[in-house]
């Protein structure tokens, strides 16, 4: 590259010269950084967050010939402006890779809901789905299983827009907006039919997002005609070094459950797992319950020999899955599911005020107690 011409002036092609033995390797990359210096790769100008031009330019030509130009519109904070695949149309890309592969935010489920969430014979249900990405979603399908194997039905944007607004609406949520909200309407079933569902992206450039992600290993599913009971996963330490002890006087992982009715809930035959794949991975022993407005901890210590609420399986500090899964006659429904991040040592992640939908880091942490 060395001779060629850096410019953000459309007047001044020459406005930076590229240093002699300047190379790119093949499918390789090259940064520049534009922040007016003008040495040792640093380009001599910036570029304006409200939207300019730059180009590349080589004299050997003859002549001042582009070899690449662009004009920009205003930018986003800490979003680049990047090809996506390398060399092809332009995107915003909320993870900026710069010496890399460019990256784009592949198709994101914000929001699954569907109501009624527990229906009884003769009631539809209707799911909706909010999904934001890093460019347009084309189609959004619900697979959906009563018994006889999946079966595919394309979801439409809500409230009967066209394809086309469905586009423009994720393009901007592609930037900082809310997407675009996707629904469907399942038929009514019979009483005791057990539905099982799962939900496809798909944007335009190709990329593929389920839900939940394990799908079609673990699925939304419901049992018609049933409600189960409102226990939850309301707290748990993945990260426990000097938190809490158990009977033992060790330091390990732990699941608290929560009681959000009115009723005293048996959990015989229930089952709790770190993977939503394998929903019966531990069974509640039979005689466990939990009070009304009470909390439930089990330890997650792959210590069953040290009491009745050991589960068999550990918690990953650096995130995974929890899952609390209904007994085997009831279908497995999911009673809560949770995908959790890193997590920070001796902190719990919990529900704020018990039971609700909003998670907080605790510290320090509550373990069997209400979380405030």
């Amino acid at each position: 590259m060395g001779g060629m011409y850096f410019s953000n002036n459309v007047g001044l092609t020459a406005q930076y010269t590229i240093p002699a033995g300047t190379l790119v390797p093949a499918g390789g990359y090259r940064l520049f950084w534009a922040d007016g210096t003008g040495t040792n790769g640093h380009l001599n100008f910036k570029l304006s967050g409200a939207g300019e031009y730059v180009g590349l330019f080589d004299e050997r030509a003859g002549y001042y010939a582009p070899v690449d130009a662009v004009y920009f519109d205003p930018q986003v904070p800490d979003v680049s402006w990047g090809r996506f695949p390398d060399g092809g149309a332009w995107y915003a890309l909320d993870t900026p890779t710069p010496g890399g592969p460019n990256r784009l935010a592949p198709p994101r489920f914000s929001e699954v809901t569907r109501v009624p969430a527990w229906p009884g014979a003769g009631e539809s249900v209707t799911v909706t789905a909010v999904v934001t990405a890093g460019s347009p979603i084309v189609s959004a399908t619900l697979w959906y299983d009563v018994g006889s194997g999946f079966q595919a039905m394309p979801m439409v944007p809500v409230g009967g827009a066209s394809w086309q607004l469905a586009l423009q609406d994720q393009a901007v949520g592609s930037q900082g907006g809310s997407g675009t909200s996707w629904q469907l309407v399942l038929q009514d079933q019979a009483e005791g039919t057990l539905v099982r569902y799962y939900l496809e992206a798909v944007d335009s450039v190709g990329q593929r997002t389920l839900h939940p992600t394990a799908a079609p290993a673990a699925t939304h599913c419901y049992l018609v005609g049933y409600a189960p009971p409102r226990v939850l996963v309301n707290e748990f330490l993945a990260a426990n070094d000097s938190a809490n002890q158990d009977e033992a006087g060790e330091y390990d992982d732990w699941v608290e459950l929560y009681n959000a009715s009115a009723a005293t809930v048996t959990l015989d035959g229930m089952h709790l797992t770190d993977d939503l794949a394998e929903p019966t991975h531990w069974q509640f022993p039979a005689g466990t319950t939990v009070a009304p407005g009470g909390h439930l901890l089990v330890w997650c210590d792959e210590d069953p020999e040290q009491g009745l609420l050991h589960a068999n399986f550990k918690l990953n500090r650096e995130g995974e899955e929890i899952g609390l899964f209904d007994t085997d006659a009831h279908g497995n429904v999911p009673l809560d599911t949770i995908i959790f991040g890193p997590q920070q040592t001796d902190v719990s992640w919990g529900r704020k005020p018990d039971g609700s939908g909003t998670w907080r880091f605790l510290d320090p942490p509550t373990p069997g107690v209400s979380n405030g």
